[in-house]
């Protein structure tokens, strides 16, 4: 067997048991939470009804994450479990894909390079939660992996795929899976660009960045289309200016300080796993031009992401893979035993961290959850199937979803949210004086957005907790709502509403 081979093999090895694991912890360690339901929540509608709706959240993100979702959903139901092992199967996917990459161009060449990538890529601390998280980010990292490697030569200047093709369907897929890594993979494609003295490599990238260029817009076109022909073009669109806090100054409520002190901030054990790799090339004096430019800019991720419109922890996947790409290539580099132990043993030691951390959270959010799901359970006498139900905790949606209401969530800080048409209304009102092209403009939004109203005339209410409770009430009674108490058990209540004619 071939040393490449062998290699791959282990490392399949370690992650088809690393991901199995996660699937059947995903019940005991993570729980529904406001973004997966709302990423999901349309390909549920599509999955049960045949409906491209939401009134959870209406679908605003580049459609290819739900698209590939409704199928996963066919085939193995709606629920928590089946959400979040999709990402699961999607982070093995990247796995297998990354670690093909890395060892076809030869950064990973020893078993400890890829025990310690492998590692380091399924235990980290804030990666380790993206695993299961049910949103879109992992998908949109496995393209981005693909883009970058197309975009990228190895060191004997030969790319990794011979035919050009590639890049535009990997950049045509990015954009239709998210936005948001295009920004940073625009400035590294200059300043790798720049840095490249090859005139052969140099006339390649120019031919690879056009068809990417042309692949995202490809991708932008149809994803408008689609969006047209579900009446939601105009809220997809605002999502990048509404989302994006370089643009949006509200967006956030802090400075660019502020912000750049949280993104630096959001996963403190990728910075020591970088340091680590840094302080061996540094003790080994590397002066590989090309490794201090990838050291540099990894550094420079987060605050890039910052400038580029917004840093969150489900993007903390951009600086964390780099990071441990360059520290599995870094621990090759150490060649004493003692220290090769130290650091392997540092390595392992750093997996169990996070499930020891979160061990007591993890048991109070899985009683929480039970206690949800026995309330609704104890309520389904009271209600029938496509009822109107507005609830607030995310823990109550996949024992609603199984009993086929009619969903609405109101989170807090949803009221102050303008709706689709003010905002298009306010816009209007702002940049056009004549009141006749002025009522145009607003007719054609109507034909073309379908807005939904805040909350349906009559329906139920699940509240947890004595502030939600009084937060629906004085909600409602000041918006001309008739509202009663229908059933309470352990600070769990059903309220039935109706507006008031």
């Amino acid at each position: 067997m071939l040393k490449e081979h062998r290699l791959f093999f282990i490392g399949l090895g370690m992650a088809t048991i690393s991901a199995i694991s996660y699937v059947l912890c995903i019940d005991y360690i993570c729980f529904p939470w406001l973004d997966e339901i709302g990423t999901s929540d349309t390909a549920v509608n599509v999955t049960l009804y045949g409906d491209w709706v939401s009134h959870v959240w209406k679908y605003s993100y580049n459609p290819l994450h739900a698209f590939i979702l409704i199928p996963w959903l066919m085939i193995w139901g709606v629920s928590h479990l089946s959400v979040c092992s999709f990402t699961v199967l999607l982070s093995f996917i990247s796995y297998v894909i990354l670690l093909r990459i890395l060892l076809k161009r030869s950064l990973l060449s020893t078993t400890l390079g890829v025990v310690v990538f492998t590692l380091l890529y399924w235990g980290g601390f804030e990666f380790a939660r993206l695993i299961t998280l049910g949103r879109i980010d992992i998908l949109v990292m496995l393209f981005s992996i693909l883009v970058v490697n197309e975009l990228t030569p190895m060191a004997d200047g030969r790319f990794y795929s011979a035919k050009r093709w590639a890049t535009l369907i990997y950049s045509f897929l990015l954009m239709a899976a998210s936005i948001y890594t295009i920004p940073l993979l625009v400035c590294y494609s200059f300043l790798f660009y720049f840095i490249t003295k090859d005139k052969a490599v140099r006339q390649e990238l120019r031919w690879r960045f056009l068809l990417s260029v042309l692949g995202i817009l490809a991708s932008f076109v149809l994803i408008c289309l689609f969006y047209y022909s579900v009446h939601g073009l105009f809220k997809f669109v605002n999502s990048y200016m509404s989302f994006n806090a370089t643009i949006n100054h509200n967006n956030q409520g802090t400075g660019l300080a502020e912000r750049l002190i949280a993104a630096y901030s959001t996963d403190i054990y990728a910075f020591i796993v970088w340091a680590i790799a840094a302080a061996i090339f540094g003790f080994k004096r590397n002066k590989n031009k090309h490794l201090s430019f990838y050291l540099l800019f990894i550094l420079c991720i987060p605050g890039l992401m910052v400038f580029a419109g917004r840093y969150r922890f489900y993007y903390s996947w951009i600086f964390y893979v780099p990071v441990i790409i360059i520290a599995a290539y870094a621990f090759e580099k150490v060649h004493q035993k003692w220290r090769t132990a130290v650091l392997l043993g540092a390595v392992i030691v750093s997996t169990i961290i996070r499930p020891a951390v979160y061990s007591k959270e993890f048991s109070e959010n899985r009683a929480h959850l039970k206690s949800a799901e026995e309330f609704v359970n104890q309520c389904s006498s009271f209600l029938k199937e496509r009822d109107n139900v507005v609830f607030f905790n995310s823990l109550f949606y996949y024992a609603l979803v199984e009993r086929r209401y009619n969903l609405w969530q109101k989170y807090e800080g949803l009221q102050k949210m303008p709706q689709p048409k003010e905002k298009f209304q306010y816009f209007v009102e702002r940049a056009v004086k004549d009141t006749e092209k002025r009522q145009k403009l607003l007719d054609l939004f109507n034909k073309i957005e379908y807005c939904d109203p805040y909350l349906p005339k009559s329906g139920y209410i699940f509240t947890d907790g004595k502030m939600e409770f009084m937060k629906a009430i004085r909600y409602m009674k000041t918006h001309d709502y008739f509202i009663n108490k229908v059933y309470g058990h352990k600070g769990y209540r059903l309220l039935k509403y109706a507006k008031v004619k």
